[in-house]
């Protein structure tokens, strides 16, 4: 057999095979007792559903899907067979929603738009979480890896502005924290644990949060 040939094969076998970051999540969340085959799950930014979204969506009890742009929509369905797949704008929808939700991925990108990340997602992510619920959110915790972007200063003060620090491009995940206890606690929640994926430039936080009030 030709080498080439044999080397592509091998990293074709390889690629299936590789965990993904967000399958070593499912993997963790799993480790800790969580029973995903009993959660309601909500997929924020669904794109077309070949990526992040496949990797717990067999998983769930249910899934929604949420996605801005109806090009995609036909390979949603097609990827994601059973989910329900909803065409909107995810910072419109998630005002009006009454539903509730046990699992919650905000799979954002860095820039959308007006948005920044998934700061203009609270407090309302919190208003459609179940009494108990996980949220999966992309986290930076260098900036320098987008100074390349046009909106990169305005990125950097929605970053001051949203953890409350003087020092926005390194934000470690333990001066985050603060942030998302505050915000939980101002919405009746309180965290129960953490933890961290890292997925290229970007981390997966992973938070359990349970309704104190």
């Amino acid at each position: 057999m030709n080498l080439q040939i044999a080397a592509n094969i091998k990293r074709n076998i390889y690629r299936r095979l590789k965990l993904t970051p967000m399958k070593k999540v499912v993997g963790e969340l799993i480790k800790r007792g969580e029973i995903l085959g009993e959660m309601s799950a909500l997929e924020l930014f669904g794109y077309t559903g070949e990526y992040v979204v496949k990797d717990y969506a067999w998983l769930v009890k249910s899934l929604e899907v949420w996605e801005i742009d109806p090009a995609c929509e036909k390979k949603l369905k097609k990827n994601l067979p059973g989910a329900k797949i909803v065409i909107t704008d995810t910072y419109k929808q998630i005002k009006k929603t009454m539903k509730k939700y046990d699992l919650i991925v905000a799979d954002a990108n860095i820039y959308c738009g007006e948005h920044f990340e998934h700061f203009d997602l609270f407090p309302d992510i919190l208003k459609i979480s179940g009494d108990a619920a996980i949220l999966i959110l992309n986290v930076v915790f260098d900036a320098k890896n987008f100074r390349g972007h046009e909106n990169y200063r305005e990125y950097l003060l929605a970053r001051k502005k949203f953890y409350n620090l003087d020092r926005p491009e390194i934000i470690p995940v333990g001066l985050m924290l603060p942030t998302y206890d505050r915000l939980c606690r101002e919405s009746g929640f309180e965290p129960v644990w953490y933890f961290t994926m890292k997925r290229s430039n970007l981390h997966y936080l992973v938070l359990k949060i349970r309704r104190i009030n």
